[in-house]
């Protein structure tokens, strides 16, 4: 015969856990309470300011100190066929000093990080919670443990999610460096400039999206919850009156059969009494109650 090994736990321990898990459902309430609503506004009067409703993109172009090289001499356009490969070298583009980042772009982005790191802290504490219910209401209740399953796959995606918008602030300043690079290198060209530029005004709208879906996450995540806390207290009023009802109809199935034989008695009496004139159809009768 197996034998199974208890697993035991420090009393003390046991105590910290407990401690844990109470404190884990008083900010799983303040963050339906409070929190989340509070980020919900704070973010609406966020999108609705000044420095997330600009219009004209171009204002956002950061100066390029980056020297623009004089147009060649008539006689430097001359082809050359005897250059050789020392001739070019010398030939080298003018230096460029320290070459300054997006300030603006980066003040955004210094608003943006913080809610990007908030609402990944949310997530996890609403999946640490929604894990810490399903044992709660697991008695039999496979559709309740469903809806929380749901529930926390979709949490887990938006976590996905958030954790890229921090990747693509990464890639920003990946790429425009590249850009001021090629730009500081080749100043000839014009169109790393431009390509610069590009990347600003493309940071710009990628940062208010990030704030739109942050904003839109949190007012899921809100409804989400309100949802599940709704749909699992009716989820067990309606598993309590379904088992009422199932009881019920076991306990008047067993005297059905009694019921039965009792109203078979009963017809037989009143027929036979009524129709005893009638021999054959009481016997009839009688024959087809049996």
């Amino acid at each position: 015969m197996s034998k199974y090994n208890v697993l035991k736990i420090n009393s003390c321990n046991a105590v910290k856990i407990e401690n844990y898990r109470q404190s884990l459902y008083k900010q799983a309430e303040d963050l339906f309470s409070n929190h989340i609503p509070q980020k919900i506004s704070q973010l609406d009067n966020l999108l609705k300011g000044d420095e997330f409703s600009i219009t004209d993109l171009s204002s956002l172009h950061a100066p390029l100190d980056i020297p623009i090289p004089d147009p060649p001499a008539p006689e430097d356009e001359e082809m050359e066929t005897d250059k050789n490969e020392d001739d070019e070298k010398k030939k080298k583009a003018p230096k460029c000093g320290f070459i300054k980042g997006n300030d603006r772009i980066v003040k955004l982005l210094d608003i943006v990080k913080p809610e990007i790191m908030a609402l990944k802290e949310t997530c996890i504490t609403v999946s640490c919670w929604i894990s810490h219910l399903i044992p709660k209401i697991e008695d039999g209740n496979d559709f309740g443990v469903a809806i929380q399953e749901k529930i926390l796959e979709r949490i887990t995606a938006v976590k996905t999610k958030v954790e890229g918008f921090q990747t693509n602030i990464n890639k920003y300043f990946s790429e425009r460096g590249d850009a001021v690079a090629k730009a500081s290198k080749d100043t000839h060209v014009m169109d790393y400039r431009s390509l610069v530029h590009e990347k600003d005004e493309a940071a710009y709208s990628e940062i208010r999206v990030i704030v739109l879906d942050i904003r839109g996450f949190y007012a899921e995540l809100y409804d989400v919850l309100r949802q599940m806390l709704t749909g699992s207290s009716a989820v067990l009023q309606l598993d309590k009156f379904s088992e009422f009802l199932i009881s019920s109809f076991l306990t008047l199935y067993k005297y059905i059969p009694k019921m039965v034989n009792k109203l078979k008695s009963v017809i037989n009496i009143v027929c036979c009494s009524t129709m005893s004139s009638n021999k054959s159809k009481c016997t009839f009768i009688s024959a087809y109650t049996k």
